[in-house]
């Protein structure tokens, strides 16, 4: 058990450098110091036409989604509290992300992004979550049933 949780903690922490890197150090071009505090203006203005947001918001959600899934990977059979905690602790990695996207004009820093980072990790929980219960739901159902 603890190989796999050193791996997780691994797996973790090399994707959190990578998303620091493709969202922080992989920028090429300076922004302009612009920021959003509009929340849900993406899908705002996808709903008005502008297609190319929906994938932006997707992708939005798809990049957090794996840092989700280490955590509820680490956290299985956890207290709501830790979930919660892990969850908080991915929408304050997305929030440190957008800062210094302002800060460093290196990006354009959204509300909207942090939304969609927030969904991501949590869908990634809630998978985990749910799947580590199913498959100790059916062995304990194949354990009962191995005994009848």
């Amino acid at each position: 058990y603890s190989w796999w949780r050193y791996t997780l903690i691994a797996i973790g922490t090399a994707y959190t450098m990578l998303l620091l890197y493709i969202t922080l150090l992989g920028r090429t071009e300076p922004a302009v110091n612009n920021i959003s505090l509009v929340p849900f203006e993406a899908y705002i203005s996808y709903l008005n036409g502008a297609q190319e947001m929906l994938r932006t918001c997707i992708m939005n959600i798809v990049l957090f989604y794996p840092l989700g899934l280490v955590f509820g990977a680490l956290l299985a059979k956890q207290k709501l509290w830790k979930l919660l905690l892990a969850w908080a602790i991915c929408c304050g990695l997305s929030i440190m992300i957008e800062l210094s996207q302002y800060i460093f004009s290196i990006g354009y820093a959204e509300v909207d992004d942090i939304i969609n980072n927030t969904i991501g990790a949590a869908l990634g929980i809630l998978v985990m979550q749910t799947g580590t219960a199913l498959v100790l739901f059916i062995k304990e159902k194949l354990h009962n049933n191995s005994y009848k």
